[in-house]
């Protein structure tokens, strides 16, 4: 390579620089110390795909089965790299471990005990988990409104009632926000 660069293009020897070795860690396998057939093992990353798309699977058919919503979800889609097979070392299941760390009791309007997505002032900070991206489509309604502010606050709604439900229909824990809704699956 440096022959042809300073043949074809007079480039001196001594200005090139390789930094192929800088992407090794970027491009090494996650330590993935889960339970299944291989602990430990990550392989490809087919299987942990998989996985994936089984879980995505398993939310689609809870969140189109959640029937006290005041709108019906139509589709589920998700638009992460994993659900397009690009994604080069897709994420390692959670295994519920560390499940104390980020677990804090929040208590309800009807005071029931729901379990959410928060840190827990008990215990040192969450591990990292990667989120996946997934788009619910619901059904149309005429009685949206017309204000881009009311809009949001009702998309704010429907997160809080889905996190509800999903926590009592599906033993699911999330937790809502006033954009999005997280869901640990």
């Amino acid at each position: 390579m440096l022959h042809l660069l300073s043949r074809h293009f007079g480039v001196s020897t001594s200005d090139v620089t390789f930094t192929m070795a800088q992407f090794d860690q970027v491009l090494s396998k996650p330590n993935y110390k889960g339970g299944g057939d291989s602990p430990g093992m990550y392989s490809t990353g087919e299987e942990m795909s998989r996985r994936v798309l089984q879980t995505f699977e398993d939310l689609n058919k809870q969140l189109r089965s959640l029937d006290q919503l005041p709108l019906s979800v139509v589709s589920v889609v998700g638009t992460s790299p994993v659900f397009r097979h690009t994604e080069v070392f897709p994420p390692v299941p959670w295994d519920g471990r560390y499940r104390s760390h980020f677990l804090a009791a929040l208590v309800s309007e009807d005071n029931s005990q729901l379990q959410r997505l928060c840190p827990n002032p008990d215990h040192s900070s969450p591990p990292f988990i990667s989120p996946l991206n997934v788009v619910c489509q619901l059904e149309s309604s005429g009685k949206w409104p017309d204000e881009v502010e009311a809009i949001q606050q009702i998309k704010a709604a429907f997160y809080v009632k889905m996190s509800e439900l999903l926590g009592r229909e599906c033993s699911l824990i999330s937790s809502p926000t006033f954009s999005h809704l997280d869901v640990l699956k």
